[in-house]
């Protein structure tokens, strides 16, 4: 089966570097749970470690590569719990990106983000 490949990043802006951690440690466990395929941390290096941060030495966790199946059923199993983990806290968001194109899921009403989350689906899966 065909693999597809997400690029995602955490977008926990109005959070300090400690609970951006917890955050994005706990969006890991998720995805972990997910069928994924493979799963690797994004760090980004930062100049100095933010005081009381604990994360991959002096870098944060900005987000994840994911490979997934091709499959409807495995990318919308993934895309639920990205938006399960940003429904979860207001100030969680996370963009995706496969093949060039962009979701941002961040506060908006379920009614918004199915219909987002249905379009993005369409756009990369077989029916």
């Amino acid at each position: 089966m065909a693999a597809l490949s997400l690029t995602i990043t955490v977008d926990t802006a109005v959070v300090d570097a400690e609970e951006h951690e917890a955050h994005t440690a706990e969006l890991g466990r998720r995805l972990r749970e997910a069928p994924v395929g493979s799963l690797r941390a994004s760090p980004a290096p930062v100049a100095e470690a933010p005081p009381g941060a604990k994360g991959l030495g002096s870098a944060l966790v900005t987000g994840f590569e994911v490979t997934v199946g091709a499959s409807r059923r495995t990318l919308a199993t993934v895309i639920e719990t990205l938006r399960a983990w940003t429904t979860a806290v207001t100030s969680r968001s996370v963009v995706v990106e496969l093949d060039g194109d962009r979701l941002e899921i961040t506060g908006a009403t379920t009614e918004q983000i199915d219909h987002v989350l249905e379009a993005f689906l369409d756009r990369h899966t077989p029916g």
